[in-house]
């Protein structure tokens, strides 16, 4: 629920309200004539009342504070800010009888302007915890967690409906969610590109409808090893708006959250006792809708309808009804498929699920709990009675899981032990030459863990994808050409499951790849035990025809933003009613970021630490690129701009050969001439081969170039490496020629 109403914080009149700016600095009108300077001062007053408490919610909520922390370093703003106008104060008087002003008499300076207690009604609204939360919801509108009892367990549940209403009104939302929906029909760029959202577009209704992406997932907010091990086991709910481009439903402050409460209550209650609300909202939005007031003062209706619900196989089974075993019977959602046939069949040996013969499953099922097994189907999905909701096409495959975590490491293990059998490397050489390979940029932060004696990965899903990436970069891979080929086909497959964006021509080669691959292994490497995420790998052109890109769904993103609640658990340290706290304090969070008329982050952010430079320090290959002479240029090693980031060293895909590879661009000066201008410059990299070798494209220096943003083709951040004198830089994922971001 929305919280406002009358309250005795923040007051101010419509035109005082106008005087903060979004970035929160001060803004008053000038005046010409003669000025009313105890209107001036309290107009300026109440400026800086409302300027003072949004600085405290920042440093509260972005920085992660317990409230005993905020409330003493309140207080020692609140002296400082105290002491420095005193002694200013004092200053002024001084000079002022220096040079014969008589301010006993001046009765509007001395008891209006240079009356510092006036000033300590600035921190009035922001000195204790309940004063902050209070006006969180009285000034900005702050969407309060409603407490939902399961059984003996308080979930928390943030309104679809409030979070909803609140998105539409910015000025930089409002124009993706009022834009009709327009695919392409053969490029997959989204998932209103694919089959699901066409089949579900009939059942839509109302001109302007809200597109919900779902995820549920369960994370410890303590240490998983401590004592305290699934004691504090939560589950949480999220969603993103899939009218969004994906470069900014990525961004952790788009992804918001749904629901929150202790795992145990979902263990203990089921899905459907946890869920009741959300369900029963869900529902709501898609008959009745609701109604905003957008910029610009005008009203609309809007609909929202359940797109997706993403999570790992685990959760995704539960809340779709399906089984959650993954040893023996039926282990797909997808398909009817058994684990004893995983090994041998591939798409076109299976019988897909369909919406018609799954509800004869689920009624099965109700009929005869022992069909359970029979069928792979536990009972009805919680989203079921949704109209247009179909489970069978609702729970897409995750990538990070199915891939990241399993496929890549299982296959890098199997080259690397097959190596070491071959006494081609040891695992301690095989150790010695990544700890000694220099990685670069975003790379070095994704730095792989040693590998075990055994051979076995560990690490995050992106230090095991690094890995994966960049294993012929620390090993011979030609030596053994048996491991060297499994490589070669799990990478071609790894690049299309992993793109961005990719036509429907592409997709039969993605199957056709898809099936050299296992039965590669089936052949080679009978070691290799084929799970149900190894199968998983065989739908995914299917997947991707009916969703679009599954990268632009995966579980990576969603996984970051358990950390921002693990942090708020550790800093807080209580644990009494854990769940409504990190409820409480995402929701004060949210209010900082969301605070502003534009909230995508469009515009131009740069890092507090550069330098400037002059025009003429610059080479004049540089100069020449520059679409703007000034005196004094700001120079920083890298800056953010339409939801793509950019770092000196690093390169980015800006257009393609005739043959249909990626010319690069090495970014070599990030300058801003102007304010709100940004000017990338750097080395032209054209490729001249491509090295199987490596995997890489083998690149050469071309010259000095520059590119506006919005002229790349892709937004990732690649970085070119040197080996034996030639520069080569490595895809993560296919890249089609008609790419833009």
């Amino acid at each position: 629920m929305l919280e406002g109403g009358p309250s005795e914080g923040i007051s101010c009149t419509e035109q005082d309200e106008d005087v903060l700016s979004d970035n929160g600095d001060v803004e008053v009108e000038c005046h010409s004539g003669p000025v009313d300077v105890s209107a001036l001062q309290k107009q300026y007053s109440c400026a800086l009342r409302k300027s003072v408490f949004k600085y405290s919610l920042k440093l509260r909520e972005k920085y992660v504070l317990p409230a005993s922390t905020h409330e003493a370093i309140v207080a020692d703003c609140k002296s400082l800010i105290s002491n420095v106008l005193s002694c200013h104060n004092d200053v002024i008087q001084c000079h002022l009888k220096n040079n014969g002003y008589d301010v006993s008499g001046d009765d509007v300076l001395t008891q209006d302007i240079l009356d510092i207690n006036q000033y300590e009604q600035l921190w009035f609204d922001c000195d204790t915890s309940y004063k902050v939360i209070r006006n969180c919801g009285d000034v900005l509108g702050r969407i309060k967690p409603v407490e939902h009892i399961a059984g003996n367990f308080k979930s928390y549940y943030i309104s679809l409906k409030d979070t909803l209403t609140m998105l539409v009104q910015k000025e930089d939302i409002a124009p993706f969610i009022l834009q009709s929906f327009s695919c392409h029909e053969s490029h997959l760029t989204s998932f209103t590109s694919g089959d699901a959202f066409q089949s579900m577009f009939s059942h839509i209704k109302g001109s302007h409808v809200l597109l919900i992406h779902l995820y549920n997932d369960e994370f410890e907010v303590v240490n998983p090893i401590g004592a305290h091990r699934g004691k504090h086991k939560m589950n949480a709910t999220y969603f993103t708006l899939g009218n969004l481009p994906s470069k900014f439903r990525s961004s952790l402050q788009q992804i918001h959250l749904v629901n929150i409460v202790k795992h145990k209550a979902v263990k203990d209650e089921g899905y459907a006792a946890v869920f009741a609300p959300l369900v029963q909202e869900l529902q709501e939005l898609y008959t009745d809708g609701f109604t905003a007031s957008l910029p610009g003062g005008h009203t609309e209706k809007f609909h929202a309808v359940l797109c997706t619900v993403s999570g790992d196989n685990l959760s995704s089974h539960a809340l779709a009804g399906f089984r959650q075993v993954f040893n023996s019977g039926r282990v797909c959602r997808v398909c009817m498929i058994s684990h004893d046939e995983l090994a041998d069949k591939c798409v076109s040996d299976v019988t897909l699920r369909r919406a018609e013969t799954h509800a004869y499953h689920v009624e099965a099922v109700r009929q005869n709990p022992d069909n359970c097994a029979i069928y792979g189907v536990t009972g009805p999905s919680i989203f079921s009675v949704l109209p247009y909701f179909d489970v069978t096409q609702g729970f897409p495959a995750d990538v990070m899981h199915d891939c990241m975590e399993s496929i890549m490491p299982v296959i890098t293990c199997a080259v690397i032990k097959l190596m070491v059998a071959k006494k081609l490397i040891s695992v301690a050489q095989f150790n010695k030459s990544m700890s000694s390979f220099v990685f670069k940029g975003s790379d070095r932060v994704n730095k792989p863990e040693l590998i075990q004696k055994d051979c076995n990965i560990v690490g995050s899903a992106a230090q095991k994808m690094c890995l994966f990436q960049f294993l012929p970069f620390l090993v011979d891979l030609p030596e053994c050409p048996v491991a060297y080929k499994l490589y070669l086909l799990a990478r071609d497959v790894m690049m299309f499951a992993l793109c961005r964006c990719i036509s429907r021509q592409d997709l039969d080669y993605f199957e056709q790849k898809i099936v050299v691959f296992r039965q590669y292994i089936n052949e080679h490497f009978p070691d290799i035990s084929v799970t149900p995420k190894f199968h998983y790998l065989v739908h995914y052109p299917l997947l991707m025809a009916r969703y679009g890109p599954l990268r632009a769904m995966w579980c990576m993103r969603f996984e970051g933003k358990h950390q921002y609640f693990k942090t708020v658990a550790n800093a807080v340290g209580n644990f009494i009613n854990i769940a409504y706290t990190l409820a409480m304090r995402h929701q004060m969070l949210q209010c900082h970021l969301f605070a502003g008329r534009n909230v995508l982050g469009q515009e131009l952010t740069l890092p507090s630490s550069g330098k400037f430079v002059t025009f003429t320090s610059l080479q004049i290959d540089v100069q020449q690129c520059l679409c703007y002479a000034s005196s004094q240029i700001w120079s920083v090693k890298e800056a953010t701009t339409g939801g793509c980031k950019f770092e000196v060293g690093a390169a980015i895909v800006v257009d393609f050969t005739s043959d249909n590879d990626p010319v690069f661009i090495q970014i070599k000066h990030l300058l801003i001439p102007h304010e709100g201008h940004l000017e990338v410059i750097g080395k032209l990299l054209i490729p001249i081969d491509f090295s199987k070798k490596y995997y890489a494209y083998q690149v050469t220096d071309n010259g000095w170039a520059h590119f506006h943003q919005g002229d790349e083709k892709d937004c990732s951040v690649l970085w070119p490496y040197e080996i034996d004198d030639n520069v080569y830089v490595s895809l993560p994922y296919y890249i089609p020629t008609w790419s833009s971001y």
